[in-house]
């Protein structure tokens, strides 16, 4: 058993924890499925932690904002779109400035719309109507035999004899498995190539 470290109130997360891993899970309660990323902690606070993973994910620069108390979880992020610079020169650094005035209460008490409306009156906003969230997680198989394929055959026959003839790619966004046999690696590497 290993003892949690003794946290002082001056400890950030990273010192706290250090070469420590973070498990990020998000739960669907329609389809009561778990989705987890191991993140490593590599910054001082769990906001900047998720920021990092999201900006490592999406390759966007991202941003998140966390308030939690003992009844709720309130937070905000933002997320710089692709060739937003052309635009807007400045603009990723100036909602970045105008995010960091948001105190903990406007963050907890307040809703969406007063929340953008204080932070950002100046800057020109879209509100889009919300969509209902969907599962889509569609049958990859094709396209992850094709990585598997540009590992080449040497590599596929090694990896088959380390893991008991098998080569497991897991999808953990999609809790899904794809499972190559020998049969399935002999017969990636026999198919002409297509061009």
């Amino acid at each position: 058993m290993i003892d949690a470290p003794t946290l002082q109130t001056s400890d950030t997360l990273i010192h706290a924890f250090e070469g420590g891993d973070l498990a990020f899970t998000l739960h669907n309660a329609m389809t009561q499925t778990d989705y987890q990323s191991i993140v490593p902690i590599e910054h001082e606070t769990i906001e900047s932690v998720l920021a990092g993973y999201l900006t490592q994910s999406v390759q966007q620069p991202t941003r998140i904002w966390l308030r939690a108390d003992n009844t709720q979880v309130s937070g905000l992020i933002l997320e710089k779109m692709p060739n937003s610079d052309i635009k807007d020169s400045d603009g990723w650094q100036r909602v970045n400035h105008l995010a960091d005035t948001l105190t903990e209460e406007e963050l907890s008490q307040l809703d969406i719309n007063t929340i953008l409306h204080r932070l950002f009156h100046e800057e020109e906003i879209s509100i889009y109507s919300p969509l209902p969230l969907q599962h889509h997680c569609p049958d990859e198989r094709t396209r992850v035999a094709d990585v598997v394929k540009s590992l080449g055959k040497a590599e596929c026959e090694q990896i088959l004899a380390m893991q008991e003839g098998r080569i497991i790619i897991h999808n953990e966004i999609c809790d899904r498995s794809y499972i190559f046999t020998e049969k399935d690696i002999a017969q990636l590497f026999t198919q002409p190539i297509l061009h």
